[in-house]
């Protein structure tokens, strides 16, 4: 259990060690209706959806490909080859190792894993055809360097890339919850329960 402010918090999965015996950690969060988030619908839409890494944990439809696992080199390996063999459809790759490092406040390990990440994503350039689009995302800030190992409130980046697109800016986002709308306006199917697209931006 975890304790702070003298309450217990829950579980902390990652200290726990559970990750390094091949547990599988799936919480999308009391109260939380599947079948109005973007992966349902695409899903029932017949439209392929494949999660890799702790989204695989967290996000879970009916019959998405799933690749749950921490070691970033091995995900990415997992992400070519579903971007390779998925001709139409929604891939999702989350990197933990760097929230870990950011949790433990190591920073070289941090430092490695974004450098790491950066190397991996340049080698998925050649695979991106005209018309798809890359989202590369934070959810939260974790500062190795804050002096807690808590996650820290810095803005994160929201970068978008698609070929022979250029000089778009689609502001600053009010929730995540617009990339899931993107994502379904961009496959033509129902608007999840939140989130504004922003395809129009990218697009337009």
């Amino acid at each position: 259990m975890k304790v702070k402010n003298n309450e217990i918090a829950g579980v902390d999965a990652p200290e726990s060690g559970v990750y390094n015996n091949g547990y599988q950690v799936v919480h999308l969060g009391y109260g939380i209706d599947k079948n109005v988030q973007t992966p349902t619908i695409l899903d029932k839409k017949g439209i392929t959806v494949s999660f890799l890494g702790k989204v695989a944990d967290i996000i879970q439809t009916s019959s998405a490909r799933l690749f749950p696992g921490v070691d970033s080199d091995i995900l990415f390996d997992d992400l070519m080859s579903e971007v390779k063999d998925i001709d139409n459809g929604f891939v999702a790759l989350n990197i933990q190792e760097t929230d870990l490092a950011g949790h433990a406040e190591d920073v070289m390990r941090y430092s490695d894993r974004l450098e790491l990440s950066d190397k991996r994503l340049e080698e998925l350039l050649p695979l991106i055809n005209e018309g798809d689009v890359r989202i590369v995302m934070a959810d939260h800030g974790n500062d190795p360097t804050i002096g807690h190992s808590n996650h820290t409130r810095e803005r994160v980046p929201l970068l978008i890339h698609s070929p022979g697109i250029y000089g778009k800016n689609i502001g600053e986002r009010k929730t995540m919850a617009d990339v899931g709308a993107t994502v379904a306006a961009y496959f033509g199917v129902d608007s999840p329960q939140n989130g504004k697209s922003f395809l129009n931006e990218i697009f337009g």
